[in-house]
């Protein structure tokens, strides 16, 4: 996904093209997904687009414009269309360059091999890093019940050291009958790819978890984050 507009990072280029170490954050992910095999990549474009197209002159997959940017949900609402012969579905964020293709790897057998129609990636807070991500709620059992984010957790919530990296992998059919069942929020009016999980246990399906690596978990939202890693 790299339709974002990226404010807080400032300047002129769209989010995805703002550099680390000499090269654009989204070719780093896209350098990744290369080296799985049987993947084809699909880049949601939104604010400053043909920008982005014109940094990838030999890319070897889709581009699909999302419009009016509406939430995470929305973009792969948008995608859709797409997807429908693909088996599994991998998400991924164009601001989180340092997945490895062995995680993804990961994530992906996970969703085989415990035929689960949606995987979440996700990662142990350490002291501040990574408070600010969406918390995993299991019930009783360990079994995944939603995911919540920081500013709606309650106390106990807050206290859950696990939390959504922000990585997924999707069952194929799933996602093609059950994505037009998100509901955007009431505040926002957007469309979050958080609530996929909820979606699918209404639908009677299996939600896994992949543990992530945590240096592969770090995602840049200001400058001052990135010049930390340059």
């Amino acid at each position: 996904m790299a339709a974002g507009k990226g404010t807080r990072m400032g300047g002129e280029l769209p989010k995805p093209l703002i550099k680390l170490n000499q090269k654009p954050l989204l070719h780093h992910v896209l350098d990744t997904v290369k080296k799985i095999p049987n993947l084809h990549p699909a880049v949601v474009i939104g604010h400053q687009g043909e920008m982005i197209k014109e940094s990838l002159p030999d890319f070897e997959g889709d581009f699909i414009e999302q419009g009016e940017p509406l939430g995470t949900g929305h973009a792969l609402m948008v995608a859709r269309g797409h997807l429908l012969k693909a088996q599994r579905i991998l998400v991924l964020y164009a601001d989180m360059p340092f997945v490895s293709a062995e995680t993804l790897g990961g994530l992906l057998r996970v969703g085989e091999s415990k035929t689960a129609e949606v995987v979440i990636g996700t990662v142990l807070i350490d002291g501040e890093l990574f408070s600010d991500y969406g918390r995993i709620v299991r019930d009783q059992n360990n079994l995944v019940l939603r995911i919540v984010e920081k500013k709606n957790a309650t106390p106990e919530e807050l206290a859950i050291r696990e939390v959504n990296a922000g990585f997924y992998c999707l069952d194929g059919d799933f996602v093609k009958n059950n994505i037009g069942r998100l509901r955007p929020n009431s505040v926002t009016n957007e469309y979050y790819l958080t609530d996929i999980v909820e979606v699918a246990l209404k639908a009677g399906c299996k939600v896994e978890t992949f543990e992530i690596p945590k240096n592969e978990a770090i995602g840049f939202n200001t400058q001052d984050q990135l010049a930390e890693f340059v």
